[in-house]
């Protein structure tokens, strides 16, 4: 009976000893300081490539990349395979889901950069509109293109290799020639659109994140959105494996409510922003600036895309940049709990 309770005794004062260790341990992950460097490995690049779909009865007939604002098709073509996809990019925040324990999954955060979809909704009669419409352009555009073809086909006969400049026109030749035949059967689709029938657009998005391996060569893995904020502004990513790839750190979210010191470092990509100056080979930067209520930030918008993680002197996160804005922590918590109702 003794011995009984003497290897009861000890049984459960290793349990008791394993408990204080977890909780030491688990405590001194949680109080860590994140260094420049763990702010660095942070952040990623977030690429969202989109483009949209001319449905008839749920079927895809012509694809777009989307509308310009007298609601014409952009990039219009039949074929899937010669989709020209409409590209955004935004930074991204590797973060844990829960405080106390590593918990990532392969888990971002970033500001919603798939606003093309949000343009798109138009009535039954305004598509019909679109159909009529856009036959009429594209009409016109088969009978220019037609011509240019024509003036190309008689300079190319007349020619040869050896005339100046002759190989330039070729290849732009081609270029106008497969043009006129995207042009010419998107126009023979949209002449068989019967347009009493229900017409709709479909939205289709991919997401890729970029990021710095441990040897700081470039990577990219495939990831999806698993959570959408109500104002539609900040979304949760996970890739595809659910796994956090080597080299990267993710940030824990404290808790409670964040206030926003008037002193603040952020993690951004320079010229992310910018269509011209946007590079994935881009290295992050942390950025000093100051933050007030009324003005937001004043740390330069070309050197913050949004989505870009910003951070207290003491090396907590304080939410993503939206603009000039920030959005705080509650807002990212409220997008895993979103995640949870899935």
């Amino acid at each position: 009976m003794k011995s009984f309770l003497l290897n009861t005794y000890s049984k459960v004062l290793m349990g008791v000893i394993g408990i204080i260790l977890l909780v030491c341990l688990l405590e001194l992950w949680h109080l860590k300081s994140w260094s420049r460097e763990d702010m660095r490995q942070c952040a990623a690049i977030v690429e969202c490539r989109s483009f949209n779909a001319l449905a008839v009865d749920g079927k895809p007939v012509l694809y777009f990349t989307t509308l310009d604002k007298d609601s014409t098709l952009q990039d219009v073509t039949h074929c899937l395979d010669t989709i020209r996809h409409h590209h955004a990019y935004t930074t991204g925040c590797w973060v844990n889901r829960y405080y106390f324990i590593p918990s990532c999954k392969g888990r971002l955060v970033t500001v919603n950069c798939d606003t093309v979809a949000t343009h798109l909704r138009l009535s039954p009669q305004q598509l019909k509109t679109l159909v009529e419409r856009e036959r009429k352009l594209l009409e016109k555009r088969k009978k220019d293109l037609d011509a240019e073809v024509s003036e190309f086909k008689y300079y190319l006969s007349v020619h040869g290799v050896q005339d100046e400049g002759y190989d330039f026109t070729a290849r732009y030749a081609m270029k106008v020639y497969g043009e006129r035949n995207d042009v010419d059967s998107a126009w023979v689709v949209l002449k068989q659109i019967d347009t009493t029938r229900r017409l709709s657009i479909l939205h289709q998005s991919e997401y890729t994140v970029i990021y710095r391996d441990p040897n700081g060569k470039t990577r990219r893995v495939a990831c999806k959105r698993v959570a959408l904020a109500r104002d539609k502004r900040s979304c949760l990513l996970q890739t595809l494996d659910k796994s956090t790839p080597d080299g990267v750190s993710a940030i824990r979210l404290l808790p409670w409510g964040s206030y926003v010191a008037k002193h603040i470092f952020a993690v951004g990509y320079g010229g992310l922003r910018n269509p011209d100056l946007a590079s994935e080979n881009a290295a992050p930067e942390i950025i000093p600036g100051r933050y007030s209520v009324r003005k937001g930030h004043d740390i330069p918008l070309l050197m913050l895309s949004d989505g870009s993680p910003v951070f207290s002197q003491q090396g907590n996160l304080l939410g993503i940049t939206d603009g000039r804005k920030i959005i705080g922590r509650p807002t990212i918590i409220l997008l895993f709990l979103k995640e949870g109702l899935k």
